[in-house]
């Protein structure tokens, strides 16, 4: 059985190819699970926040800091 390791920049590209496609799905609603799932929960895992500063550090484009700033 051979290795099944992708090389670190073949990786990298692909990951890179696909951004553009990741961003669309999910800025275009398409990805329920972070708009009604797993999103909300976070969320409310986050409790008040009023006052305080935050740092979303996940990957995509910051769909949780855009969610916690003040409206």
């Amino acid at each position: 059985m051979s290795d099944p390791k992708i090389p670190d920049e073949q990786a990298r590209t692909c990951w890179d190819d696909s951004a553009d496609a990741w961003e669309h799905f999910v800025e275009s609603g398409l990805d329920y699970y972070r708009t009604d799932l797993h999103g909300p929960a976070l969320l409310d895992a986050c409790g008040p926040v009023g006052g305080l500063s935050a740092l979303d550090l996940g990957c995509g484009p910051n769909f949780l800091i855009f969610e916690l700033r003040p409206r």
